[in-house]
């Protein structure tokens, strides 16, 4: 048996660290969810409160697991305190398992590339990869010229940003998708263990990241170390996670809590931290929370404070934070600035640069005082020394303790200006423009919300404007701007307008509507713009009624442009709400008039021909208005225009110009975050239509897409396209569970269409006629209640078999015994309503070439 192994008390305590007592259950608990004794991957959340042990169990469970031979590595993302969390950013955990395993390849233990080696490997892709439709659209010049070539000799020579350095730090898509790509590289590793410290802090993408490489047909294991809060529940991000988990495998997650500790394990491990020390009594035992580090703050009592007399533990019952602070007060002014440098900036910094900030608030700061501050830090564990020589505070309790100390007030203030200082000169000094300066950008962000500073925010901002999109998480800035805006009394009208509706782009960008509208909803002055977005973030949220009356007054306006966007939000709520017929005199009135054509919002309406009529009648117009969006460098727009043409041409057989609308598609949508549900789902849709469709491939690529539906609607589509494509492959019990999820959606929808109800009811019929799930009644009883279908009644009546006869036109779709269904875009995007602001100069794009 394992456990025999595991001793109770490992060795004498270090210097550095409490000695490890009575974690021999959840030691045997957790070595029995990990290989090599379980041959499937396990996804483990180990929770628990602050001080409870958990990176003290999981590093003698690594210890266990190296001397077994089985290759197991910790990822420190050196964010640990509450008050760090906003350094994370969508990916980030990913570069900080990139860098893990590159420490991993380095020893030996595992036959895995150096990060630099695989970069060398990856050279040709990342070129390839490079974006060429904007250096294209640039005014031709020499320094265009230049501009194109460093990037391209950066990307084959992995340098400047290209380096492994600036990839691992940089929040670019490119650099997280790269740190992406070698963390797949465990793919190739047969047993694999990884501990990932201080997840309650994790992005989503992270963590639906490591949910794929760790999934359950694997041998590979991953245990997420989660600190709860006071309400002791998990955060919203792993409540979704959790939700979708029985899609993949019920054995798979494993919640494990770690309670406290027993009063005979904790006397123990207070005789072996404090010799001599006396029992402890049982009202002292009722009145603690569980945080071991009041034994440390016991040992500080003793050997720092000089007691005559060994304490009682109920001397530190107050709490170990206040603790802390009274261990703060006592320290020097140099290493009370240190704790506050290191909590002001988030992120583990740099020696070097702690030296330089330090240098620069106190000139008598010397080399060798800071040295020996910090050496004194670390051995009374306040300060820990990461790799690469970056100093952080891990301690949640010690950072609760910095930033709430009254006495630190002040120095914490001088410690963020000092740090704004800093990384505000970076983005600006002079030198290669082309320069990483993601770290400094996001630094400088965040610290100028923090001290209200809007001169250095409106720098960032303008810094920021045309190349946020590349950046892989922008819902990070729009919450720092968000909080800049909110209740900021320094901010004058036009400063605080300009802040809004760049971070309501960005909120739409990510289809974050919700959050846009509120952003929207709080400017002083309107424009055409921001009223036509504000109008479709209202159809995204909802509130189609506001959206109305807003249209009307947009229609009655004596700017051509804007009675025009007045004219595409009435005909999205239309179809939206039904009334089909009138949505198609709408249409074809506006298409008959020879002005439209030049109208800036004439993509949408050649789009929109979708909303009222059906193939093979839309096709030309969504081919149309793909290659207007192109030629007019939204790329954006004209993606969604491939997606919704995808669809069409899959219907009609024509599944090789489907997928090439696909692949178009996912070329356009490279270096954005938004909808790649939409792209998953219409790939999984195409494929099931085809000739020889790969039903499990559809299935990971619909698991995928479920945790990015931002809505009901999308929900819906893709949870029944996944039962049918689980029960297909075999995986009935994700197909069950798919099939439930659809039916409580269908129950009680939080959308208007309802045409789309004829083919989610249709495809779990299919399913329950082979899983036998009892749903057929409910599905009946849903059927007998639906209106007729606006495009495809004809068809859903056969289907139904509610009619004999149909036309010859659904023939690819009735040659399948389900309905795949497919997503489009019907909403007026920001890519392309950004062409209705003053001044906007049309960018030249690619006409995409199709095949014929």
């Amino acid at each position: 048996m394992v456990a025999s192994k595991i001793p109770e008390i490992s060795g004498p305590p270090s210097p550095r660290r409490s000695p490890f007592v009575n974690r021999r259950e959840e030691l045997t608990r957790l070595l029995s969810y990990l290989p090599p004794s379980k041959q499937t991957g396990s996804f483990v959340i180990l929770k628990a409160p602050s001080g409870f042990g958990k990176t003290r169990l999981t590093t003698r469970l690594l210890e266990l697991l190296q001397e077994q031979g089985m290759p197991a590595v910790a990822v420190e993302p050196q964010v640990r305190a509450k008050t760090s969390a906003h350094s994370v950013y969508q990916g980030f955990f990913i570069q900080r398992c990139a860098e893990a395993l590159d420490a991993l390849a380095a020893d030996g233990s595992v036959s895995l590339p150096r990060f630099e080696e695989f970069l060398k490997s990856d050279r040709l892709r990342r070129a390839r990869a490079m974006d060429w439709r904007s250096a294209m659209r640039k005014v031709p010049s020499l320094k265009t010229l230049y501009d194109v070539s460093v990037e391209l000799l950066d990307r084959v020579f992995n340098t400047g940003d290209h380096s492994a350095r600036k990839l691992l730090t940089s929040d670019s898509r490119d650099a997280v998708d790269t740190c992406m790509r070698y963390a797949r590289q465990v793919e190739g590793i047969a047993q694999l263990v990884i501990v990932v410290r201080e997840a309650q802090h994790i992005d989503s993408t992270s963590l639906q990241f490591l949910g794929e490489i760790f999934h359950p047909a694997t041998a590979r294991s991953v245990i997420l170390e989660y600190t709860q809060d006071s309400s002791g529940a998990l955060n919203v991000l792993f409540d979704d996670f959790i939700s979708t988990a029985p899609l993949q495998d019920a054995a798979w997650l494993r919640i494990v809590e770690l309670v406290q500790l027993t009063k005979p394990h904790l006397e123990e491990l207070l005789r072996q931290t404090l010799p001599g020390s006396r029992e402890l009594s049982g009202e002292y035992y009722l009145r603690w929370d569980g945080n071991v580090r009041a034994i440390n703050q016991l040992r500080f009592s003793v050997s720092m404070e000089c007691h005559p007399a060994l304490p009682q533990l109920s001397d530190v019952a107050i709490g170990v934070i206040d603790g802390y602070r009274r261990r703060i007060t006592a320290l020097s002014p140099t290493a009370r600035m240190i704790l506050c440098l290191l909590l002001a900036h988030g992120e583990a910094i740099p020696s070097f640069l702690l030296q330089l900030l330090l240098e620069q608030l106190n000139t008598l700061a010397s080399k060798f005082t800071v040295e020996r501050e910090i050496i004194a830090l670390i051995t009374e564990e306040l300060v820990v020394r990461h790799q690469g020589d970056a100093l952080g505070i891990d301690n949640e309790d010690v950072a609760e303790a910095v930033h709430t100390h009254p006495p630190l007030a002040g120095m914490l203030l001088l410690a963020k200006s000092a740090l704004r200082d800093h990384y505000r000169d970076a983005v600006f000094s002079p030198g290669d423009a082309r320069k990483d300066i993601s770290l400094a950008l996001r630094q400088a962000l965040r610290l100028s919300v923090e001290l209200a500073d809007v001169t250095t925010m409106e720098a960032m901002v303008e810094q920021l404007t045309g190349t946020v999109t590349t950046n892989i998480d922008q819902s990070w800035y729009v919450g720092q701007i968000t909080s800049a805006v909110n209740g900021n009394a320094h901010l004058f009208a036009d400063q605080r307008d300009k802040l809004l509706i760049w971070a309501a782009e960005l909120a739409c960008e990510v289809a974050d509507f919700q959050k846009a509208r509120d952003l929207l909803r709080q400017l002083s002055t309107r424009s055409t713009f921001s009223e036509v977005l504000l109008c479709s973030c209202l159809i995204e949220t909802g509130d189609h009624s506001e959206a109305a009356d807003k249209a009307k007054l947009l229609k009655l306006s004596a700017d051509v442009e804007e009675s025009f966007a007045g004219e595409l939000i009435e005909l999205i709520l239309l179809r939206c709400t039904g009334h089909i017929e009138q949505a198609r005199d709408l249409w074809e009135r506006l298409d008959q008039i020879p002005s439209t054509v030049s109208r800036r919002l004439y993509g949408y309406l050649l789009r929109f021909k979708e909303l009222v009529d059906d193939f093979p009648a839309c096709v030309d117009a969504l081919r149309a208005s793909a290659d207007w969006f192109g030629e007019r460098g939204l790329a954006s727009s004209a993606a969604y225009s491939e997606l919704t043409l995808a669809s069409h041409l899959a219907r009609m057989g024509n599944v090789a110009g489907a997928c090439e609308s696909i692949e178009t598609a996912r070329s356009l949508l490279a270096l954005t975050t938004r909808d790649q549900h939409i792209l998953l789902n219409n790939e999984a849709a195409v494929n099931l239509l085809s000739s020889t469709p790969s039903p499990a491939q559809c299935c990971e690529w619909l698991v995928r897409g479920v945790p990015c539906a931002g809505d009901d609607y999308s929900a819906l589509v893709l949870y029944t396209n996944l039962a049918v494509a689980a029960v297909l492959s075999g995986r009935h019990d994700v197909a069950r569970e798919a099939s439930e999820r659809s039916m409580r959606i269908l129950a009680a929808p939080k959308f208007a269409e309802r045409n789309v109800f004829w083919g989610a009811i249709f495809n779990l019929g299919f399913v329950d006629d082979l899983l036998a799930l009892g749903q057929r009644a409910e599905l009946d009883r849903l059927s007998a209640k639906l209106e007729p279908h606006v495009l495809q009644d004809e068809y859903w009546q056969y289907r139904f078999k509610r009619s004999e006869s149909v036309s010859e036109r659904f023939s690819v779709m009735l040659s399948k015994p389900y309905h795949p269904l497919f997503l489009s875009h019907w909403t007026l995007d920001v890519d392309g309503l950004r062409t209705l602001k003053p001044g906007y100069f049309a960018a030249p794009g690619n006409t995409t070439s199709r095949s014929t």
